[in-house]
């Protein structure tokens, strides 16, 4: 299993690179994205889901009360909690 946190085109290109390693299925989740990269990623990728594609959508913070960064850190201990 591949997660990644990269959106737009840094994730476009991750996307495109798993497709050529072959990669047995590739789901991309979001809670939201512009519809020009929702429609990128539907081309590239087995699955992908978002909550919402905005019409005026212009950046992702811009629909959150609180965009702060999660750290590496951050985001080991929640899949640590998982498991």
């Amino acid at each position: 299993m591949t997660l990644f946190r990269n959106r737009g085109e840094a994730g476009q290109r991750l996307a495109r690179r798993l497709t050529k390693l072959e990669a047995a299925h590739i789901v991309v989740a979001v809670p939201t994205a512009a519809l020009s990269v929702a429609n990128e990623f539907r081309r590239n990728v087995d699955k992908f889901v978002a909550i919402m594609t905005p019409a005026d959508f212009v950046r992702v913070g811009q629909w959150y009360q609180d965009f702060s960064q999660t750290t590496d850190e951050e985001v080991c201990e929640l899949l640590e909690r998982l498991n």
